[in-house]
C-alpha cells in the first residue's frame, strides 16, 4: 500500500493506493511523462506499477502494471524487485531482481518490451544507480558492476573477497559516489568515476557507527551526510 499525507495537517492521510500483493521496495517519479504526474513502484510480487495523477478527481490511479514474470511466485521473496532507476536518454525504467540476479529494462514507449541482463553478483542485487547517462552501477553481494545501459553488457567490476553486501548507492553533489557495505562492520566507500577507463576509483573507506545495513543516504546543503539503516537510527556525519 502507498499512502499520501497532507503536508499541512500532521498524519492526515490523503489517499491509499492498493495494487501490490507484497512489500513495496522502491518509488520513483518519472520524468518521461512530461505533462503528467506519474510515479512507479516496485514490489516483491514481481510487478512494477505506474500511478498517474488525475487532475479532475485530484487523486492518483493505477496507470499501467508491468508484470516482469509471467508465472505467479511460490513465495513473495522469489520475485523481489528492488531499486528503480529511470534512464532519460534511453526512455527506460530499470529494476533489479534480488534473487535470480537479473536487471530488467522496461521500454517506457512500449511497456510490453522488457529486456533483461544477467548480473553475476552471487546474490542480492540491492541497488542501482545511473551515472553519465550511459552507465549503470549494480551493487550486490561482494561485487559492484558498471554496465552499459544501451548495450546491456558489463564493462568493469570490483570484487571483494570478504563477506559483505552492498545495499545503497548515493551520488554526492561533487559527483563522487557513495556505496554502503555491510559485513562484520558497516562501511561507506567513496568512489570517483573514471570516464576514460569506465571504472570506480576508491577515494576513501570509513567505518560508520551502525550496527546493521545503511539503507539510505541524503546530503545537506553544507555537505554533511544523513544516513539511516536497519538499526533504527538516523545519523549525521559532518564533512571531513
Amino acid at each position: 500500500m502507498i499512502i499520501f499525507y497532507d503536508d499541512n495537517t500532521k498524519y492526515k492521510i490523503l489517499q491509499n493506493l492498493s495494487g501490490h500483493k507484497a512489500n513495496i521496495n522502491s518509488l520513483r517519479k518519472l520524468a518521461f511523462y512530461k505533462n503528467e504526474i506519474v510515479f512507479a513502484s516496485s514490489s516483491n510480487d514481481g510487478t512494477v506499477i505506474l500511478w498517474k495523477y488525475n487532475t479532475q478527481d485530484c487523486e492518483f490511479n493505477k496507470f499501467k502494471e508491468i508484470k516482469i514474470f509471467l508465472e505467479e511466485p511460490q513465495k513473495y521473496t522469489e520475485f523481489q524487485l528492488e531499486s528503480l532507476e529511470e534512464s532519460i536518454k534511453y526512455n527506460q525504467l530499470i529494476s533489479g531482481q534480488s534473487v535470480i540476479n537479473k536487471v530488467y529494462f522496461c521500454n517506457l514507449n512500449d511497456l510490453s518490451q522488457i529486456e533483461k541482463m544477467n548480473i553475476n553478483v552471487n546474490r542480492c542485487i540491492k541497488a542501482l544507480k545511473i551515472i553519465d547517462d550511459d552507465f549503470l552501477i549494480v551493487a550486490g553481494y561482494k561485487e559492484i558492476y558498471i554496465t552499459h545501459i544501451n548495450l546491456k553488457i558489463i564493462l568493469s567490476s570490483i570484487k571483494y573477497y570478504e563477506d559483505c553486501e552492498f545495499n545503497c548507492i548515493f551520488i554526492k553533489r561533487n559527483g563522487n559516489i557513495l556505496i554502503t557495505e555491510y559485513g562484520n562492520t558497516c562501511k561507506i566507500k567513496e568512489f570517483k568515476f573514471d570516464k576514460n577507463k569506465i571504472y570506480l576509483n576508491l577515494m576513501s573507506e570509513r567505518e560508520r557507527d551502525f550496527s546493521n545495513y545503511i539503507t539510505t543516504i541524503a546530503e545537506l546543503d553544507n555537505e554533511d551526510l544523513i544516513a539511516g539503516g536497519y538499526d533504527r537510527t538516523i545519523k549525521i556525519f559532518v564533512k571531513n
